[in-house]
């Protein structure tokens, strides 16, 4: 039968990360993904794969990382986060959309990035000098890129 390698219902969104599993060694999550759904992994095989790439692959469902659909008005601030190196907001909202955030850990990252992202960003007025201005705090965190590829190592094991 096909193999889901991101597990039940999930899919990857980060097919050109590179991710290490056993038995295939370092390998591009969307070969991967291709080599389940040709059968050529085995089913024996298949339960043990989404645990080893679901962070790096982005097989998580996408989270984000203010809560309840507010943007990121501080793309460069940087956050620390339990067991985890400092990251920019920005970064780490890219990783949560990706599906490269586990959900147990999702729920707890608003409370602890609203005030440094700055999860409320006030409404641009788009006047000159004003809020709206390019270097203000009012662009969105879309278009942010942190150049790392495969998500964003949390803690001990898998993370985002």
């Amino acid at each position: 039968p096909p193999c889901n390698v991101c597990g039940k219902g999930g899919s990857i969104n980060l097919p050109e990360a590179l991710v290490e599993v056993s038995e295939y060694g370092w390998i591009k999550c969307g070969d991967l993904e291709r080599k389940g759904l040709h059968r050529h992994i085995s089913p024996y095989q298949c339960p043990h794969i989404p645990s080893q790439i679901n962070a790096v692959c982005g097989c998580n469902p996408s989270c984000d990382i203010c809560g309840n659909g507010r943007s990121v008005g501080k793309p460069y601030a940087l956050v620390n986060l339990p067991e985890a190196t400092p990251v920019y907001c920005g970064a780490l909202q890219d990783y949560g959309l990706a599906g490269s955030i586990k959900p147990s850990e999702c729920s707890a990252i608003p409370d602890i990035v609203y005030n440094k992202c700055q999860c409320d960003p006030p409404l641009c007025s788009g006047k000159k000098g004003g809020k709206g201005s390019k270097k203000g705090g009012c662009s969105p965190s879309s278009g942010y890129s942190s150049g790392k590829k495969g998500g964003y190592s949390y803690g001990k094991k898998g993370g985002y």
